[in-house]
């Protein structure tokens, strides 16, 4: 099948964002799990709330606490990096959807 060079173009725009995202997430997350290692964020004023709006898999440190720990920190920060990576990845994909095709 052969796809108009203006479909392939969306596609391709679309893909960058939705990958640009994902490697955003995937930062975020890993910066605020090495942020919350070095520092007490526990006591600082707002912190912790600024930490969900960015990385909302981190969530699963305090639902999973107990299998967290089994799993060690590395392996246990290295799975909510992934997830907030798919969580960024589904988000842009979902912008990208709704703003059509348009023209670059």
């Amino acid at each position: 099948m052969v796809l108009p060079e203006d479909t392939i173009k969306i596609v391709d725009k679309g893909r960058r964002i939705i990958t640009l995202s994902a490697a955003i997430g995937f930062v975020v997350a890993v910066l605020i799990g090495l942020l919350t290692s070095f520092v007490d964020i526990f006591n600082a004023p707002g912190a912790i709330d600024a930490i969900f709006v960015f990385c909302p898999s981190y969530y699963l440190i305090f639902l999973f606490s107990d299998e967290m720990k089994v799993m060690g920190g590395v392996l246990a920060m290295a799975l909510i990096a992934f997830i907030n990576s798919g969580l960024y990845a589904v988000i842009a994909a979902a912008i990208v959807g709704l703003k059509g095709p348009t023209p670059d």
